[in-house]
């Protein structure tokens, strides 16, 4: 990491107000009112309420302003009551926003999201806004009370009220009613509003349903946006007289970051294992040029495609590169060090292009395999995956899970694809992923091999299915070795805990020993998973230590790092930043030094990673959880679907994939055979 950058956070700081405040609160909740939980009441709310009163009530409600008869005024002092504090501060923004933004946005913790019309990219169907979200923590980074600005991306609202719209209310969730964003359930059930002033927020469905294109702006650097966007808000409304007589800034930009809170995993922690043992990076440019760590360890493959009969040139195509090779590309066999076969006999034409599964099960029901040989069918889709029609975009899984059921895996391939001008770069992401799902190996981590189970822990939640599903316990050595993994619906901490169980089993049948259990999960775990796990561990006598780190899905939009002294604002590659008690901020990127990223995909924004051990002292070593930040990173570097770094570690990020195709699959549970292959990929 270069020793003259310079990081900044989103975050300005700010004075407490200096004298106290009064405020009244109520025991009723009304209109306009807010609830405020006993936990974060002022320390001196008993002044005005009985305690056996407080004991019997959840929550108390104020309006942040004084009751005109008098009643329930306590005088507060902020410096004291810092969780009230917040509350207070936020509410203050929400209403300098009111008067400057077009709608105004909150949330159940009290951020304040401000939206603002950019009228030149309207259209005839939806009016665009620009947003920006206002969070206050108190002394998270430093010792002030702080405001953190986040753009949180645009928003498009529908032009038709709710009495003229030509479609089902289930096809969206948020409305505008007097230029505030309401959940519609609430809205109707709770008051009785005009319909003719309710606007739906235009979503994914909403669009389908009334066939409305919008343009695709891609932003190949999403910091610098970001970066400039939340300095143009800075400047234009909050490094102002009238921000600062309400929210007393006592900084003149965003704060620097701490030099104590700056860490790199290191050069090491990026290098890359491929074929011979040699070492790179850049999966893009080295996996052409090494090969795989290892190629499959399938003895026989063979290979075969099913496509619509219109689309034989296609499958010729496929073909010709993968035998081959094209001009860009040198062939399948050379890039996968893989010696398969493509008899042209297994090939498949199926004619009805909107329900094939019945000629393809048809198909496979008389398909003859040769013993001791493994297969993967090459299933070119006729129907791109992100078709508006669902049923159509069914036919991807339902052939996968045909396939996964005969103990065949799939690799689809679009019709764009192979057309496109891109397709011998596609071509890199193809054969690694074919390689992996041959049980091969791609690419592997420099690490020293510890024995240790890393279990890593994802969720999807399907909208079609309206159901939450696991992906788990999807295990790793520490040196990325896979180990295998189940996908079951999220309903038992039990189911959880079995599954881990399993994995535990299997790795100590496998390395004699475990010393320690790691779980990447997708949520913060709670009193009962972690439990059970406890006596999971003890059933199988392990007294072994459990951390746990939570990675946050998402990527961080609420802080942000932007290293100012490149015009990119990008953090390298493996830096990361204390941003609180056990909690970090992690870059998984394609800056390496300085050389900067090529693509939309090099611009990953941070992941948010928080620590918990069942021995505290061991989430509170800073040499134990930078070892662990670094396992983090090296996990981001193992993802075999691309050759682009990707922002998540495949111990979450697989889980999550699993868990978005299961429900499709109308199966009951994952065949053997899908549990022990990478077919997801």
């Amino acid at each position: 990491m270069s020793t003259e950058a310079n990081f900044k956070y989103n975050i300005l700081t700010f004075d407490h107000i200096a004298e106290p405040v009064a405020f009244s609160f109520y025991k009723e909740k009304e209109e306009g009112r807010f609830p405020i939980s006993k936990s974060e009441l002022p320390i001196n709310i008993s002044d005005c309420f009985d305690k056996n009163d407080l004991n019997k009530l959840d929550f108390l409600y104020t309006d942040f302003k004084l009751s005109p008869d008098g009643a329930g005024i306590i005088s507060v002092d902020l410096k004291k009551s810092i969780r009230f504090a917040k509350y207070y501060y936020s509410f203050l923004i929400c209403e300098f926003f009111k008067k400057k933004a077009y709608l105004i946005e909150t949330n159940f913790i009290g951020d304040v999201t401000a939206y603002f019309h950019l009228k030149s990219s309207d259209t005839k169907d939806y009016a665009y806004f620009e947003k920006y979200t206002f969070k206050v923590q108190i002394a998270r980074v430093t010792e002030f009370p702080e405001l953190v600005i986040a753009y949180s991306g645009s928003t498009k609202i529908l032009k038709k009220n709710l009495v003229k719209l030509e479609s089902s209310q289930s096809d969206f969730t948020k409305v505008v009613y007097n230029k505030q964003i309401h959940k519609l359930d609430d809205l109707i059930h709770t008051s009785n509003p005009d319909r003719n002033n309710i606007y739906p927020v235009l979503n994914l469905s909403l669009k389908n349903s009334l066939n409305i294109v919008s343009p695709i702006i891609r932003t190949k650097n999403k910091y610098l946006l970001y970066f400039n966007n939340i300095q143009s808000i800075y400047k234009d409304y909050i490094n102002t007289d009238e921000f600062k007589a309400i929210i007393p800034i006592n900084c003149d930009n965003f704060i620097t970051v701490a030099s104590e809170k700056i860490f790199h995993s290191g050069e090491k922690n990026q290098n890359l294992v491929y074929g011979n043992n040699n070492i790179g990076k850049s999966p893009m440019s080295d996996m052409y040029k090494y090969g795989p760590f290892k190629s499959s360890s399938y003895g026989r493959v063979e290979f075969f495609i099913i496509y619509h009969i219109d689309d034989i040139n296609h499958s010729q195509r496929i073909l010709d590169s993968f035998n081959n090779g094209i001009v860009g590309w040198k062939g399948m066999r050379d890039f996968a060090k893989l010696n398969f076969y493509f008899p042209v006999k297994n090939t498949f034409a199926f004619t009805n292009i909107n329900d094939p599964l019945p000629e393809i099960k048809n198909y496979l029901s008389n398909f003859e395999k040769t013993p001791g040989t493994n297969y993967l069918c090459i299933f070119l889709n006729p129907i791109e995956k992100d078709i508006a029609n669902q049923n159509q975009n069914k036919i991807y899984y339902k052939v996968k899970a045909e396939l996964l059921k005969n103990q065949i895996v799939c690799q689809t391939i679009k019709k764009s694809t192979i057309l496109s001008d891109s397709y011998k770069f596609s071509l890199r992401n193809l054969g690694i992923a074919i390689i992996a799902k041959l049980k091969g190996i791609p690419w592997c981590l420099e690490s020293e091999i510890a024995n240790e189970l890393i279990v890593g822990v994802g969720a999807f939640h399907s909208k079609t299915t309206k159901g939450k599903y696991i992906g788990s316990a999807f295990c790793f050595s520490n040196d990325g070795q896979f180990e295998g993994f189940n996908c079951y619906s999220a309903k038992s901490s039990k189911m959880l805990a079995g599954s881990i169980r399993e994995a535990i089993e299997v790795f100590i049948e496998k390395h004699d020993t475990i010393n320690r259990l790691i779980i990447h999960f997708y949520k913060i775990m709670s009193y009962a998973d972690v439990e059970e796990i406890q006596n999971v561990l003890r059933s199988v006598k392990q007294d072994i230590p459990i951390i746990v780190i939570t990675v946050n899905k998402s990527e961080s939009k609420d802080i942000l790092i932007f290293d100012d002294s490149v015009k990119e604002k990008i953090p390298e590659s493996g830096s990361f930043f204390n941003i609180g008690k056990n909690q970090y901020l992690l870059c998984n990127n394609s800056r390496y030094g300085s050389q900067m990223p090529v693509g939309i995909e090099g611009f990953p924004f941070p992941i948010k990673l928080t620590f918990w051990a069942s021995d505290p002292s061991i989430a509170q070593d800073s040499t134990t959880v930078h070892e662990l930040i670094n396992q983090v990173y090296q996990f981001s570097r193992l993802y075999w679907k691309s050759v682009t770094q990707q922002s998540l570690p495949v111990t979450v990020k697989y889980p999550e994939m699993v868990a978005e195709m299961f429900p499709n699959f109308d199966l009951p549970a994952l065949p053997e055979f899908g549990k022990e292959t990478l077919w997801f990929l």
